[in-house]
Order: C-alpha cells, then structure tokens, then sequence
C-alpha cells in the first residue's frame, strides 16, 4: 500500500476523549468493571477510540474536493464530530454500526491490494472474506478485546495466570552510614471492603536493611492498627529504619543514575470455588516459583549447551515515577 497510515497516527480528539472516559469511570451499573476487579482498567471509550483509530486509513474523513490545502484540517474537524459521537458511554448502536462499516471498508480495501482480488465489505459481512483481527496480548481486564467485537473484528486476548504480584519502586537511604532500602509506596490497602480490611504492614526488623511487609486483615479499618497510607507523599519518602527523608530530588536523581531498584510486597490469589481474594507473602508462591525456574533452566542450558540471558530489565529514568 503506498499510504498505509492510520487515524490514529494523524489526529484524535484526545480532551472529548477523556472527558467521556472520566465520566465513565463514575457509572457501575452494568459496566464491565462490575464482573471482576483489575487494576489497570481502561475505560470502553477510549480503548473503542484506539481500535477505530488503528482500523481506518487518517484521511477516512478528508473531503474529495476543494483545495487540497485545507483537505487535513476539514478531515480532523470531521473525525472530531464522528469521534466524540463514537466515544459516547455506553454508546448509541447505530454510530457503532456505523464505525464498524468504516473499519470493515477499509480492511476490504487492504485485502484487494494484499491479494489482487477484489474483496468487499459484504464478502466480509457474508463470511466470504476475514474480518480484521485484533490481537490483545496483555489484555487484563478485556476492554480493549470487548470494543474490537463490538466494532466487528475478530479478536483475540491473552494475560497472565490469576496470580498477580504487586511491587514496589525502592531508593538507597540517602543517609550513607544508614544505606538501607528505601520503599516508594504510596499507600498499601489490598481490600477496602465492609466487614473486611487488608493492608500491608511494613516492618523493619532492627539489623537488617530491607523492610519486609505483612499481610493484616481486619473487620474495621481501625482494627488494623496502622495507617496504609502513612508512606511516600509527594515523591518524598522515609527510611523506615533511620527516618531520614528521602526527598523528590534525591528519587528523581537516582532514577537518572539507574539506581532505582524494586521490591516484591505481597502476591495476590484467587481461590478455585470461592469467593474473594487470598492475599500473601509474595515468597510463599513468587521465590519458589522464580527458583525452580532458574534451576529448571539452568539444566536444560547445561544439557544442550546453550546459555540464557541474565541481565537486568533496564529502568528509564525519563519514563519512572515514584508507584
């Protein structure tokens, strides 16, 4: 194709956008967010915003006369109108049906180029043709794989198991006779539920240079006996060992030295016929986990005579903030 560039590389009506997207995160009732808990959810909208975006060539909306000077600005003025139609929660079946005929047009275009034949959007519709497909590979909570189905792809997701691990940004104490490490959480709920209160305790065992968390579960939010928003505030947070303040300048200037490290706080479960989450000590499922792998590896490499990599992931300095 000689120009295969999409909608949303050109222009989307990002505040319309996220003023609907804000609005939606308010409505419960019947919203997708009620089926399971996640904690990356992405609203409908503007994941129904992405896939139109990526499934329709930028000039969808141009007009075909006039001076071709003004073309780009008339077509972003008119996907503008068509957008925020689209992007309405939970969104009116006639402008999706609508949305889905301009991804449909546009893939029977791209299969005719790709394949010499002429394809339709009704050969598409018919089954005589594949609808577009939409590969989600961290699909979490399925907002993104639900809007390609409503706007007529094929669509595909994958996740990890139920098992989540949460984690922790960590800095050295910027007292050097200190030196321990130095969580960057802001807060440490779990659950926040009548009748059921979780939160991790940090503990700082004297002698030691990590903290350590600890699952507490209580009836009532003061039964807990601490506060799990009682940590880092503004970027600023305190060595729970020494009480030296590790301020926002000192974080940021680690993260641009690459000395941001990370801690795992607790492993979060769900249990096969029950109801509700189980939330652990993350070394009771993630290191023995971690250690059989490495030493399953560490055979199969032995046997065939091949190595794997062991580097650490690399942390951006540009793109971090304090979790």
């Amino acid at each position: 194709m000689n120009n295969d560039k999409r909608l949303i590389e050109d222009y989307l009506p990002i505040k319309a956008i996220s003023a609907e997207a804000s609005r939606e995160k308010s409505i419960r009732k019947g919203h997708i967010s009620t089926l399971h808990l996640w904690w990356a959810r992405r609203t409908l909208v503007a994941c129904r915003a992405a896939v139109y975006g990526a499934l329709v060539p930028a000039d969808q909306f141009q007009p075909q006369n006039g001076p071709e000077s003004t073309r780009g600005s008339l077509g972003r003025a008119n996907a503008a109108k068509f957008m925020e139609r689209l992007c309405q929660y939970p969104g009116h079946p006639g402008v999706i049906k609508e949305a889905e005929r301009h991804i449909l047009e546009a893939h029977a275009q791209r299969l005719t180029e790709e394949t010499g034949q002429k394809v339709t959007r009704e050969d598409i519709e018919a089954g005589r043709a594949p609808r577009p497909k939409v590969l989600d590979m961290f699909a979490g909570g399925g907002a993104i794989p639900l809007e390609a189905l409503r706007l007529g792809c094929e669509a595909y997701a994958l996740d990890l198991n139920p098992v989540a691990y949460l984690w922790t940004r960590t800095v050295t104490c910027k007292n050097p006779v200190c030196g321990a490490t130095v969580p960057l959480v802001k807060q440490t709920w779990l659950c926040k539920k009548k009748g059921r209160y979780v939160a991790l305790k940090m503990l700082a065992p004297p002698g030691e240079n990590q903290v350590s968390f600890e699952v507490v579960e209580a009836a009532s939010e003061k039964g807990l006996g601490f506060d799990p928003t009682a940590f880092s505030s503004g970027g600023n947070a305190t060595c729970p060992f020494c009480g030296t303040v590790a301020d926002s300048a000192y974080v940021k200037a680690e993260g641009c030295t690459k000395r941001i490290g990370q801690q795992a706080m607790a492993a979060v479960s769900i249990q096969p016929g029950k109801k509700g989450k189980v939330y652990l000590f993350p070394s009771i499922i993630l290191y023995p986990v971690i250690d059989y792998k490495w030493r399953k590896w560490d055979r199969k490499s032995t046997s065939c005579r091949k190595t794997w990599p062991r580097e650490g992931m690399p942390v951006s300095a540009r793109s971090w903030k304090p979790s």
